[in-house]
């Protein structure tokens, strides 16, 4: 019985961990006789996503997005008081339905996908709100996870700038180690970013030291894996700020480890 509870257990941590860092959009337009030469304009929050045809699926990964605003046809406007609302969580599946009706577009949600055989293969669309996500060969794999960055700092020290920061209020929860090696400076990337091309291990930016101590100049690579170049990043009071995935602002990063409570000893 024991051993069927600790299973349990791990099967629930499995799936835990194993979530994807997304939310998932399915909009079907299932064939129909009726009403299906037309080709219709998918909008989200006012702007164009794709058009759809009789038979189209679009499958859209929304990283950044936590609300959407669906509308089809007509001007691309977020004000529009038409289409559907809906909230997004990571890790959920959203299907939506699209029926013609006397020349327009009725959109409803479904708790079921529709199947293969009501659909037509060339009309499916494959989107996400990061971009290209295939950039594989600017990120290289640096061979660090959260368990080896903690086990080098417990055997080496840790110096003032270096730990573990999580981002403060942004859309992508990205868990970033930064790691000092023969005095230089690499941002790590831990977690956060579940179901993109990243994976654990990853350099997210490399920081070149300036005149100021904790402050860099830095390559920031994003969620699309492009090259934000010549980037300022300052350090203060356990935190840093750096690029958002989503708009030109910036989100600020704080230091979880080590605390106050670690005892782990300092390094120059």
């Amino acid at each position: 019985m024991k051993k069927i509870i600790v299973l349990i257990f791990l099967f629930g941590l499995t799936k835990l961990y194993s979530q994807n860092d997304y939310a998932v959009i399915n909009i079907y337009r299932p064939k129909m006789m009726l009403g299906s030469a037309l080709t219709h304009k998918i909008n989200f929050n006012g702007k164009k996503v794709c058009d759809i045809d009789n038979g189209g699926h679009l499958e859209y990964k929304a990283f950044a997005l936590t609300n959407v605003h669906i509308t089809m046809d007509g001007k691309e406007d977020a004000k529009r008081k038409d289409g559907l609302k809906i909230s997004l969580e990571k890790g959920k599946v959203y299907n939506f339905k699209l029926t013609p009706v006397f020349g327009k577009i009725k959109i409803e949600q479904i708790k079921e996908t529709i199947s293969k055989e009501e659909l037509k293969s060339k009309y499916y669309v494959s989107l996400n709100d990061i971009g290209i996500d295939n950039n594989l060969a600017i990120a290289s794999d640096s061979n660090w996870n959260k368990e080896k960055v903690i086990e080098y700092w417990k055997s080496n020290g840790v110096s003032e700038l270096e730990g573990i920061y999580e981002v403060v209020g942004g859309s992508i929860q990205y868990e970033l180690a930064v790691i000092k090696q023969n005095d230089e400076y690499t941002i790590i990337y831990l977690a956060g970013a579940n179901g993109s091309a990243w994976k654990v291990g990853d350099i997210k930016a490399t920081l070149k030291k300036s005149a100021s101590f904790g402050v860099f100049k830095t390559k920031w690579i994003m969620l699309n894996k492009s090259q934000n170049k010549d980037v300022l990043i300052a350090f203060k009071d356990s935190s840093f700020s750096a690029p958002s995935e989503t708009d030109d602002t910036y989100v600020s990063y704080i230091k979880t480890f080590p605390n106050y409570e670690s005892n782990i000893k300092k390094k120059e």
